[in-house]
């Protein structure tokens, strides 16, 4: 940003220029947090000498926590030339971090943008990965929506000849703490249908995740917020509202059943998700927190929590896990009655000592609990667990070691074959592990490359069992 003022009175101009870049990454399913860095400079000129009459500026690097629609950001250290820099800030604890009073809500200044959500109904958006690395056959993408919600977290299945695109969208009708409004669209080989929403009840929604099954029958679970909320609610008001809501979409009458609340308790309910092989045997998962922390400690620890349909109707909501620690990722997989969970937990709870993110597993199967275990030991960071099976029986983790992509075939994770080990150019991003009953799977994750960043994949042969 340059702008030149011109004083009428003497003859001086002033040059300001300023900007600002961001780098980010998730936690936890729940917070956001983003490096930021700002640059601003300041000079003044007259048209004598000395010519240069004032100079001045500063260099800033910071970070900023993004939770919900709420945000908290923190100057670490500045530098206003021509002093000397100095640091603004220390590194505070988690527990100081995520003191909800602090946080912010986030502008909408994107809703002012022209473009902003114009839906494209005939962009395929989808990648034919089929002949990925095949410059005959490349991989065809274009656009479905411009401009959308900064923090969209969109969700994609597939399966029984339905294809299911879920994103969270703001709704500019609507207030900005209660912006957030979970949407659908499906797609038939050539167009996406208007979006629709999970359920509309004017409150907000976050983090929704799908399943569709091989009869082509949907369903969907989110964060819900139980109230509608004044825009001066702060972010804890929030936390204790936030519920979780499911939909089953219909596929003969092509239109999503009225939504049901599984929760209703006060309390904080959040990351849910959604598994299962058979439209008449689902399982929902979710943690949550009855002291309202975000992340959950030994103080105030977190509750995995589940809900079982079986074609008509949902259980009541019952205690998976009592867990102590900070839950920073969750992977769930559930088939013919049996339900795998895996946690990547903060062991240490000390903000900065990563090395302490440990994998965590809990089995249900026959109607009986097997206890909370650990089954990572090492002195790196283990996260971002996710599990997937198929018909043969075969269970399989992926997660990241310390940088490095690993699949671990029925829970040897001691034998887990290495898919990516990394890349020094500045790391990879979030990566996906999607699967099909006949023993194919594929890998896909975003890393760092010539065009800022790219879309990698690995594909597993079942026959040779591996990738």
């Amino acid at each position: 940003h340059v702008t030149g003022v011109q004083t009428c009175a003497l003859p001086i101009w002033e040059v300001s220029i300023t900007g600002t870049g961001e780098l980010g990454a998730g936690v936890a399913g729940v917070v956001d947090v983003r490096g930021w860095g700002k640059l601003n400079g300041k000079w003044k000129f007259e048209f004598h000498d000395p010519y240069l009459k004032e100079w001045g500026g500063y260099i800033a690097i910071g970070y900023a926590w993004d939770v919900f629609v709420y945000s908290r950001s923190r100057e670490l250290w500045r530098w206003d030339f021509p002093d000397k820099p100095s640091p603004s800030a220390m590194l505070a604890s988690a527990g100081d971090e995520m003191n909800l009073g602090s946080f912010e809500l986030r502008d909408r200044s994107y809703l002012s943008s022209p473009s902003y959500g114009v839906f494209n109904s005939s962009g395929h958006g989808l990648a034919h990965l089929a002949g990925a690395g095949d410059p005959a056959n490349p991989a065809k993408l274009s656009v479905i929506q411009t401009n959308v919600y900064p923090r969209s977290e969109p969700v994609l299945a597939s399966q029984g000849g339905v294809t299911l695109a879920v994103a969270v969208f703001d709704a500019p009708a609507r207030s900005a703490v209660n912006r957030t409004l979970a949407v659908s669209s499906f797609f038939d080989g050539q167009n996406w249908s208007k979006p629709v929403p999970l359920g509309d009840d004017g409150t907000a929604d976050f983090h929704p995740h799908v399943a569709v099954l091989p009869d082509g029958s949907a369903f969907a679970a989110w964060e819900d917020v139980a109230t509608v909320l004044p825009d001066d609610a702060p972010l804890g008001e929030m936390v204790k509202r936030m519920e979780i809501s499911v939909a089953v979409w219909n596929r003969a009458t092509g239109a999503w059943a009225p939504a049901l609340r599984l929760t209703q308790n006060g309390y904080m309910d959040r990351s849910p998700r959604i598994v299962g092989h058979s439209s008449g045997d689902l399982l929902v998962v979710w943690v949550a927190n009855r002291g309202n922390d975000v992340l959950g400690g030994a103080a105030m620890p977190n509750t995995v929590m589940f809900s079982a349909w079986n074609g008509t109707r949902w259980s009541e909501p019952a205690v998976a896990a009592e867990v102590p620690w900070p839950i920073m990722g969750c992977g769930v997989e559930y088939r013919d009655g049996r339900a795998e969970i895996v946690l990547s937990v903060d062991a240490t709870g000390a903000a900065g000592a990563m090395e302490g993110w440990e994998l965590y597993r809990l089995t249900y199967a026959d109607r009986v609990r097997l206890p909370l275990t650990r089954i990572t030991h090492d002195e790196v960071i283990d996260q971002d667990p996710q599990l997937v099976s198929n018909a043969a029986g075969e269970w399989f983790l992926a997660w990241s070691r310390g940088g490095v992509l690993q699949v671990a075939r029925n829970f040897d994770v001691a034998g887990a074959q290495v898919v990516d080990g990394g890349d020094s150019s500045g790391g990879r991003g979030p990566f996906h592990l999607a699967a099909e009953d006949r023993g194919r799977m594929a890998l896909l994750w975003r890393q760092p490359g010539p065009n800022a960043s790219d879309i990698h994949a690995a594909f597993y042969d079942p026959a040779f069992k591996t990738w």
